[in-house]
């Protein structure tokens, strides 16, 4: 790395609370960039190394960093906590680096930055005295560099120092030919998807492979069938977070207590398109469970990002991530281990993943309850209204669509 670089770096190392660190020191004999420990509140300053003390976790919130004190349980410092944090404030902005090291602390946070725009590197596992880090990070989220630790340095300068086309590419047919590859060796179609949406996911693959024209990156497309895997993933939109917007949940609950108060034989039946990796079904279960405990519930949850539906199915979620379920949903809910909080069996159960193509695939049928809070608002128009006249077919009578507040059929 040069000796300024234009960023800053946060270490966060795994250490027993009672373990002192000698790591900034060791670090600063080894640099020329500036090594301090991290203090509460600090702001984030290019060209300084932070270390995370022992026994804290550490946030990034406003251009500061903010230290809490770490859980009884689990890796301290939490990899996941800082990667969710990142994800959340200042994901175009942010690379997550997960190197070696026991357990799979950072694969769930480095899957959230990655899906919110950031991007994420992992250390080559063979190159590790302790690969399973790395190859959980590697397993979970779709990384757009593994490399030995000698070739992250330049892989780090380059990526700051690539220039990309701006906001669309200067030939249309080049950006169709790009979208057109995909659709044919994926059978995913974009281009009904808003323009700025896919333009940005597509200048993060010529960042990360280090194309600086969209024509060399339709060679490389040409040369490279993996590539075209990882651009379809990377398009695929797969955030979500458990009980995003409390207050709609509550009012959808009130409705349903109004209407489906009653006990009655079938079941209640609940479709999530755009599933993602499950948060949204999960607490859908979980609430409607609580609030109609008289009926059966059947959720049917289905996204094209096959890499998401399988973490849906695991149901394992970081600590972060589950700490936004309400208390009273909560208890008994999810079962701790090493690996983060799964999902009770008994809600599992009640929640069925499948790979389904909204646009192409035949729809579910005699449903009552669709929740789409996080799929209009990245399609175009025509299709906004396309979907729309599907939900209405899909929905019993008196059927509620439960949308995101941002997601109209011209957003």
């Amino acid at each position: 790395m040069p000796p300024n670089p234009a960023c800053c770096f946060v270490i966060a190392q795994h250490l027993s609370p009672h373990h002192v660190s000698l790591l900034t020191t060791l670090l600063a004999r080894e640099t020329p960039i500036p090594v301090v420990q991290l203090e509460h509140r600090a702001e984030a300053r290019t060209g300084v190394i932070y270390v995370t003390p022992p026994s804290r976790n550490v946030t990034f919130e406003g251009d500061r960093f903010l230290l809490k004190p770490t859980s009884e349980r689990g890796p301290k410092p939490s990899i996941d906590t800082l990667l969710f944090s990142l994800a959340a404030n200042a994901p175009t902005r942010s690379t997550g680096i997960i190197l070696s090291g026991s357990g799979s602390d950072g694969s769930l946070g480095a899957r959230q930055l990655k899906t919110a725009g950031g991007t994420v590197i992992a250390q080559e596992p063979k190159t590790a005295k302790y690969p399973s880090m790395p190859q959980a990070a590697i397993a979970a989220a779709t990384v757009d560099a593994v490399l030995p630790p000698g070739q992250i340095g330049a892989y780090l300068t380059k990526l700051g120092g690539v220039s990309v086309p701006g906001p669309a590419p200067h030939s249309r047919s080049e950006f169709d030919q790009i979208l057109e590859r995909i659709n044919l060796s994926t059978n995913i179609d974009f281009r009904g998807y808003k323009i700025n949406t896919i333009t940005r996911r597509i200048q993060q693959r010529l960042i990360a492979t280090r194309c600086s024209t969209y024509a060399g990156y339709l060679r490389l497309l040409d040369e490279n069938h993996d590539e075209i895997q990882q651009l379809a993933q990377n398009c695929l939109i797969s955030v979500t977070n458990f009980f995003r917007d409390p207050a709609a949940f509550e009012s959808l609950l009130a409705t349903l207590k109004a209407r489906h108060g009653q006990p009655v034989a079938e079941p209640f039946r609940v479709w999530v398109p755009g599933c993602a990796t499950g948060e949204e079904a999960y607490s859908l279960a979980l609430a409607i469970a609580h609030t109609l405990p008289h009926r059966r519930l059947q959720i049917f949850a289905t996204d094209l990002d096959e890499a998401a539906i399988a973490f849906g199915r695991k149901a394992t979620y970081a600590a972060p991530s589950v700490k936004d379920v309400p208390a009273e949903y909560a208890a008994g809910a999810f079962i701790e281990s090493v690996n983060g909080f799964q999902v009770d069996r008994r809600i599992r159960e009640r929640v069925v993943f499948a790979r389904h193509d909204l646009l192409r695939d035949p729809l579910f049928l005699n449903i009552d309850l669709v929740s789409c809070r996080n799929l209009l608002i990245y399609l175009q128009p025509h299709l906004q209204e396309e979907v729309i006249r599907k939900f209405h077919h899909a929905l019993n009578p008196g059927g509620i669509l439960f949308l995101g507040r941002s997601e109209n059929l011209q957003s």
